[in-house]
C-alpha cells in the first residue's frame, strides 16, 4: 500500500512525459489533484484517497473506454475488446478473458453507449477542432509546497497551448453540471494541470476547457471554457490545500472533519428551524 508520507521531501521530479500508461503513472511517486480536493473535506479524508487501493466500478470502466474512443480511436481496439457472450461465466467466459490478456473487456451493450455518446461528441465542430491535434494521457511531475507531485492530464495540445478534459456526465446544463464541476473540484484539478505544466516546461497553456458531454439520449455536448477567474480561484485553493498537506504529513496529524476538537458543531440548514425561534 502507498504511504502518505513518501510524496513528502526529495529528491524531487520536475518533468513533462508523454506516452505514459496507466500502470507507469500509477507507480510515480507523487501526490496528484484527485487526492488533494479531498483535503477541503478534513486531512483524514486526504489521507485515506491517497493511501486506499483503487477498485474499479462499470461506470469508471465506461469513462475509461469513453475517453479512450474519444482521444485515441485508432488504437481503441488495442486496447479493448469486446464480449458478445452475455453471462460473464462459464468455459467460454473464461477463454476469453485469456485471449484477451491486457486488454480491457467491454459488453457490445456498453460499446455502443459509448460509441454513441463519442459520435455525438464528435458532430460537434468545435469538439473536433479540440481532438484534431495534441497527445492524449500526458503526465507532469513537479515539487509543490515540499511534497512531489504528479498529474495525468486526457488532452494537451503544446502546440497551441491548449489543455482540455472531456467529462462524461448525466446532466451538462450549465446549473447541475455546475454544482458536480465545484463538488469533485474541477476547477482546481485543471489549474493545477496547467500550473505544473508550466512550472516543468516554461510553455504557456493559454485555453483550459471542458468538452462536458452527456451519456444517455440525446446526448448532449457542450464546450466549456474555464475562465480567468476559476482558474485563478482552483489554483490558489489547490495550493492552499497542498500547503495543508505537507502541515499533516510534516506535523503526522491526520484529524477528520472535527479538526482534532472534542466536540463538533451541528450545522443545522435554516428551513429546518422554527421561524419563530430564528
Amino acid at each position: 500500500m502507498a504511504e502518505y508520507r513518501d510524496v513528502y521531501g526529495g529528491p524531487f521530479v520536475c518533468e513533462f512525459t508523454e506516452d505514459v500508461s496507466r500502470e507507469e503513472y500509477d507507480n510515480l511517486r507523487g501526490l496528484n489533484p484527485s487526492t488533494i480536493v479531498h483535503r477541503r473535506k478534513s486531512a483524514l479524508h486526504a489521507k485515506h484517497a491517497y493511501e486506499q487501493e483503487w477498485k474499479d466500478t462499470p461506470s469508471k470502466k465506461i469513462g475509461r473506454a469513453s475517453h479512450s474512443l474519444l482521444l485515441e480511436p485508432k488504437t481503441f481496439f488495442d486496447n479493448w475488446c469486446v464480449w458478445t457472450g452475455g453471462r460473464r461465466y462459464g468455459k467460454s467466459w473464461d477463454e476469453f478473458r485469456t485471449w484477451a490478456g491486457e486488454k480491457e473487456i467491454i459488453s457490445q451493450g456498453e460499446l455502443t453507449e459509448v460509441q454513441a455518446s463519442v459520435t455525438s461528441a464528435l458532430k460537434k465542430p468545435e469538439v473536433q477542432e479540440l481532438v484534431k491535434s495534441g497527445v492524449a494521457e500526458s503526465v507532469v511531475q513537479v515539487e509543490e509546497c515540499g511534497l512531489q507531485c504528479k498529474g495525468r492530464m486526457d488532452w494537451i495540445d503544446t502546440d497551441s497551448g491548449t489543455l482540455c478534459d472531456p467529462k462524461f456526465v448525466n446532466d451538462i446544463a450549465a446549473v447541475p453540471f455546475g454544482r458536480s464541476a465545484a463538488a469533485f473540484g474541477y476547477h482546481i484539478k485543471m489549474a493545477l494541470y496547467k500550473h505544473w505544466f508550466e512550472k516543468a516546461t516554461g510553455k504557456q497553456i493559454k485555453r483550459v476547457v471542458l468538452i462536458t458531454i452527456e451519456t444517455s439520449p440525446p446526448y448532449d455536448v457542450a464546450v466549456v471554457p474555464l475562465i480567468e477567474l476559476h482558474l485563478e480561484s482552483g489554483l490558489s485553493q489547490g495550493l492552499a490545500l497542498i500547503t495543508q498537506i505537507a502541515a499533516d504529513i510534516r506535523n503526522n496529524s491526520f484529524p477528520g472533519v472535527d479538526g482534532g476538537d472534542p466536540v463538533y458543531a451541528l450545522d443545522l440548514p435554516m428551513w429546518a428551524l422554527d421561524e419563530d425561534v430564528v
